[in-house]
């Protein structure tokens, strides 16, 4: 919880630590999924490296299964919260359908790249732990749920600029979207994979057709 405007000094300070630390054993718990997976989580090893008590981890996160359920959405969410940002910053900007249509040309050439590959790799990985995990679910869910409200107030700007085909509802747009991107998952399992350039064509005529003419 961030503090409210005008809190004193040392409240300020106390709770800007706090999540700080916070942060600090997340990311230790993060980097060590990263590193060895999740079975390799231990509380006394993740305090270690974070610099805090073994009970300091407890009372941030209370068990190593909510522990382990964050570090998991942290990193399921990742290369969608920049491609948000990015998303977000350039269709502000723009007047036109062709500019919607070279942010999406710019944006699908990224995703088709090996480093996005191996975080869609990430994101099966965390939906694999979840279907076994009922507290990793609802974290998910949440996160999840959150990546889509941001990606679906792309779109709606992109609908109050009048460059959205009338009738399509952005959120559903923001969702064939994101399924389409994790979707990609995929070709890791096809021994044929089509090539990038053609997959971009593909992905570029879907988003396009959503567009005004």
């Amino acid at each position: 919880m961030l503090p409210y405007p005008g809190a004193p000094l040392r409240y300020r300070e106390s709770v800007n630590g706090a999540v700080e630390t916070r942060e600090r054993i997340l990311a230790e718990a993060i980097k060590v999924i990263d590193e060895k997976g999740e079975p390799a989580v231990r509380v006394a090893k993740v305090a270690n490296a974070a610099g805090v008590t073994q009970g300091m981890v407890t009372y941030h996160f209370e068990t190593r299964e909510r522990l382990v359920a964050e570090a998991h959405a942290r990193r399921f969410g990742a290369t969608m919260n920049a491609d948000n940002e990015a998303a977000a910053a350039a269709v502000a900007k723009i007047s036109s359908a062709d500019e919607v249509r070279a942010i999406a040309s710019k944006m699908t050439k990224s995703i088709l790249t090996a480093e996005r590959s191996a975080a869609r790799r990430v994101r099966v990985a965390a939906i694999g732990y979840a279907t076994a995990n009922d507290e990793l679910h609802q974290t998910l869910t949440a996160e999840h749920t959150r990546l889509v409200d941001e990606f679906t107030s792309v779109f709606a700007l992109v609908a109050d600029k009048g460059l959205l085909k009338p009738g399509l509802d952005p959120r559903a747009v923001a969702t064939m979207a994101s399924a389409y991107t994790f979707g990609l998952v995929l070709t890791d399992f096809d021994e044929r994979a089509p090539k990038n350039k053609d997959l971009q064509l593909v992905i570029e005529t879907f988003l396009t057709s959503v567009l005004v003419d």
